[in-house]
């Protein structure tokens, strides 16, 4: 964050905020810990508030609910004091991801002051912004033309996959090596803990809940998954002509585009949920099932098990290409995932249940609603025929759209990206008067470059 923020220290006054100890940055553990010991209540986090953030964060919805509460409680009561004493404009922050993130963000909202969340972008080279914990989008610049082109031209390529500097490839001793890695990484972050006297630390107590490699049982066996799924594809399709081809591609999950990004706290039991939306789609449709590439290894394989045992289920193997997927199939199932974007690319329909992505508006995605699951086949059914393909000016004015609500990196940052000096210095200057835009654009804000 400071090599992110250094380029603009003589023009801004920078104050840092750090849930643990780093040197040179006022360090909150005595006053969380005090309010632990001393079980105080913050008044600023009410009943509604509390329930969502402990449900959301990986860590405290896995432990004991009154010591979540606390925890909740005292971190709130940590920030409130540290908002109070700053009194900042803007609060720029990783995007929402864990309990402390989530109410630094409630917090600041309270207090009218701008909240920005930052993180690596799906779209190569740029850092997505993001306006709350809900992952709303906000307008940070005006991508131009030739950039919009570039953006077009490479993600049309049919083997395009944004990995985020994760291998693709995952092998059983691939397997051995993150099991090794992980137990060891656990038992050196409890030993830091106890020396550190930070018992609660979220970042040495939440390794047991993020996505990893745990157990050699889990490493999917070959035929889980089907190798010639373009040829099972077409048998269903003789076998149901009427039916519609629907790509449901899986989630990684916990991460902040599940657990904060879809506003239902349904999607947070997420294997049971899919199961649920494979289920009930498949007696009409055609479901075909990716598992996401980087989640090889980290899921229980009797989800897929389940998966496949459903009549009407394609499960593809997860390293095939999803822009491949795509093209067998009429339209895309999905949360908030990115292959929003590389569905609207293609031309091909989007059915999401959830409306806060930065690229949910712009490709007139249909909402569909958790808690009315047995209904979308039939609203997917009404609706895929009057789809109306993108033309060449939409398909820009989408991805402008899109790119309008990232900024772009420069040298450095080796974990967290460096923003680009004038982007950072104008997304500042705007969030300061509190004049960052929500998408959609509204027609007057449509950049004329883009035509």
């Amino acid at each position: 964050m400071r090599e992110n923020v250094a380029c603009l220290s003589e023009e801004y006054r920078f104050e840092f905020l750090c849930d643990g100890h780093s040197r040179g940055t006022r360090d909150t553990r005595k006053c969380f810990y005090d309010a632990i010991k001393r079980n105080t209540r913050c008044p600023e986090l009410d009943a509604a508030l509390e329930v969502d953030v402990i449900a959301r964060c990986r860590l405290l919805r896995n432990i004991d609910p009154s010591l979540a509460s606390k925890m909740a409680h005292a971190a709130a009561i940590a920030l409130k004091n540290e908002l109070d004493r700053v009194s900042p404009q803007v609060v720029l922050c990783f995007a929402v991801d864990d309990y402390m993130t989530h109410l630094l963000c409630a917090l600041a909202k309270r207090r009218n002051i701008t909240y920005i969340g930052y993180n690596n972008s799906y779209f190569p080279g740029l850092i997505q912004i993001a306006g709350d914990e809900r992952g709303r989008a906000v307008r940070a610049r005006y991508p131009d033309e030739s950039e919009v082109e570039s953006v077009i031209s490479v993600l049309s390529a049919p083997n395009f996959r944004q990995d985020y500097n994760q291998a693709l490839l995952h092998s059983r001793l691939d397997q051995l090596k993150h099991i090794i890695r992980g137990n060891i990484k656990n038992r050196v972050f409890r030993l830091k803990a106890f020396l550190e006297r930070d018992p609660l630390s979220l970042h040495y107590s939440v390794t047991p809940f993020y996505v990893d490699r745990r157990r050699m049982s889990d490493y999917p066996k070959p035929n889980l998954f089907d190798r010639t799924w373009i040829e099972s594809v077409a048998r269903l399709k003789s076998q149901r002509p009427n039916a519609p081809v629907l790509y449901i591609p899986l989630g990684y999950f916990p991460e902040s585009t599940i657990d904060y990004w879809i506003e239902n706290k349904k999607a947070l039991q997420y294997t049971q949920t899919m199961l649920e939306i494979v289920a009930s789609l498949a007696r009409e449709c055609i479901c075909v099932v990716k598992e996401h590439v980087h989640m090889i290894g980290a899921r229980d394989p009797l989800f897929y098990r389940d998966l496949k045992a459903v009549p009407g289920v394609v499960l593809v193997n997860p390293t095939a290409y999803s822009n491949d997927v795509l093209l067998q199939c009429d339209a895309l199932i999905v949360g908030a995932g990115s292959s929003g974007v590389e569905a609207r690319i293609r031309g091909k329909p989007i059915y999401s249940f959830s409306s806060t992505s930065y690229w949910f508006a712009s490709s007139n995605a249909i909402e569909l609603d958790l808690d009315r699951i047995s209904s979308w086949a039939s609203l997917i059914r009404k609706t895929l025929p009057k789809y109306i393909l993108p033309n060449a000016r939409e398909l820009r004015q989408f991805v402008a759209d899109c790119l309008s609500t990232t900024v772009r990196r420069r040298p450095g940052g080796k974990v967290w990206p460096c923003m680009d000096e004038q982007d950072l210095r104008e997304l500042l200057q705007a969030a300061a008067v509190q004049r960052l835009s929500v998408l959609p654009l509204q027609p007057d804000e449509v950049s004329d470059r883009v035509q």
